[in-house]
């Protein structure tokens, strides 16, 4: 949230800037995704700061002149996290999850 809030205070500050591009990763339940939209939409969207892709930009991007003073999120739904066990330089008694 916090880092929310600081983005929000910045383009208040300077409207004029570039577009700031924020990439999250998600590794959680539907439900705190759901929790995370709100944040960004409660923080950035009232003061029409995210920019939401209509008509024929869903395809492509505008110009980022275009895009001053808003958000661009890149959204990424992270995949199952994996590791693997290894406990010596041998293979014996090694867990490997892949």
């Amino acid at each position: 949230l916090d880092v929310l809030r600081v983005i929000r205070t910045f383009l208040i500050s300077n409207p004029d800037t570039l577009p700031i591009i924020l990439c999250l990763e998600s590794h959680c339940s539907t439900l705190n995704q759901e929790k995370m939209a709100t944040h960004v939409i409660n923080i950035l969207q009232k003061d029409n700061m995210v920019y939401i892709p209509s008509g024929k930009d869903v395809e492509t991007l505008p110009s980022p002149d275009k895009m001053r003073g808003k958000v661009v999120i890149k959204y990424k739904i992270g995949g199952k996290a994996s590791s693997a066990v290894f406990d010596d330089n041998d293979e014996d008694n090694d867990v490997n999850p892949f």
